[in-house]
């Protein structure tokens, strides 16, 4: 994957209370964390951590209980993504639970394409676009 630079910056709404994460959803209602997100595709060295999430991506969905999302790994390789008993579907709060910062991109539209940046302690997202988005950690 190419190198993205980031040239706007984009903020997720969210609030922290007891030690619970939050997100405002578009409609304004509140969505807590592992409350029916649905499920995803994602690489087994990311669940078998051997690799870090860092491609992110929203297809469309092809059940009801698929929310379009796939996580790729900073390891995977063309030759290893081209055997689908490489990728496993699994509850986006597993996803969570591997990468909190996720959780702020949930809403995000079908055709989102995005990349996972880790820097400095801090981590946000940038658009094929150039576009960076920070979760509110």
């Amino acid at each position: 994957m190419p190198k993205v630079q980031a040239y706007k910056r984009i903020e997720a709404v969210c609030r922290v209370d007891d030690s619970d994460f939050y997100i405002l959803n578009k409609w304004g209602n509140e969505m807590k964390k592992g409350s029916g997100l649905g499920g995803c595709i994602i690489s087994n060295n990311i669940l078998e951590n051997k690799g870090s999430i860092k491609w992110c991506f929203r297809e469309e969905p092809v059940n009801e209980l698929d929310n379009g999302w796939r996580f790729l790994s900073d390891v995977d390789t063309d030759e290893f993504l081209s055997d689908s008993r490489n990728l496993s579907i699994c509850d986006y709060q597993k996803v969570i639970d591997l990468e909190p910062a996720v959780f702020a991109i949930y809403e995000m539209p079908i055709g989102t394409d995005l990349t996972i940046i880790k820097e400095s302690g801090n981590t946000f997202f940038v658009t094929e676009t150039g576009e960076l988005i920070l979760p509110v950690n």
